[in-house]
């Protein structure tokens, strides 16, 4: 394997107990983990965890952003836990005109990705979400994620698997942000 760059998507509300295990496995496998996100020019490309009881709030800064992604450069991408996946959701339609598309960057990225054969895609708890929004550029895959979303798993087409890490194709899902080291070991095995 030459290419040891992952894309690791991100935006405000990421989890802690998701990213932090991911980056630190992915390193220790020697592997470059690059945040994406919408646009790093905002706030500095700082993005805000959220905060789990007296936890305090972490901030990551992103690497890249969405147009300077060249997806040839990487060997696969990661979809972390938390809520951040409804925010990059929002930038795939205009508010006042449903079925338009505000920015057509960030939805073309993805699709691309999902779309790759070439490359190995990580998704876990909530980020399954944003598969649910773009079901058509994704085979119908049997996939896990977090409890309160397999009816929204379902209902986009997939088929939930009980379990807490399931690998289908070039795809591995895992279950909750406490699932994050098994998910992320398992990421590094299907890329390696």
């Amino acid at each position: 394997m030459t290419c040891k760059r992952i894309g690791l998507f991100i935006e405000d509300e990421w989890v802690v107990m998701s990213y932090h295990p991911i980056i630190r496995e992915l390193k220790k496998a020697d592997f470059l983990p690059l945040l994406i996100t919408t646009n790093k020019e905002w706030d500095r490309g700082e993005r805000k965890s959220i905060p789990s009881g007296d936890e305090p709030i972490y901030r990551l800064v992103a690497d890249l952003s969405i147009p300077e992604v060249k997806i040839a450069d990487f060997a696969g991408f990661v979809f972390g836990g938390g809520y951040w996946t409804d925010r990059l959701r929002w930038w795939f339609m205009k508010e006042s005109q449903p079925g338009v598309l505000e920015r057509p960057e960030p939805r073309a990225l993805v699709e691309s990705i999902l779309r790759s054969d070439n490359h190995k895609v990580g998704v876990i708890c909530h980020a399954m979400w944003l598969l649910c929004s773009l079901k058509q550029a994704v085979k119908a895959r049997e996939v896990t994620c977090a409890y309160n979303i397999i009816d929204d798993v379902k209902n986009a087409g997939f088929t939930y698997i009980d379990t807490d890490v399931h690998v289908d194709g070039n795809m591995v899902s895992g279950r909750m942000s406490s699932h994050s080291e098994p998910f992320i070991l398992e990421f590094i095995r299907q890329v390696q």
